[in-house]
């Protein structure tokens, strides 16, 4: 599962930009076109 994939990433290793990366490769879009609350999500689990 896509989810499972991009959860795993989420180790405080990686970057929020890795973390972008990963997800919008899933989702098929670009990393700067990830809507910014989405963003503070990933930011606030990285926290």
């Amino acid at each position: 599962m896509a989810t499972a994939r991009i959860l795993s990433l989420i180790d405080g290793q990686r970057s929020l930009a890795d973390l972008a990366q990963a997800l919008g490769a899933e989702l098929g879009v670009e990393p700067p076109l990830l809507h910014e609350p989405l963003r503070q999500v990933l930011q606030s689990l990285l926290c």
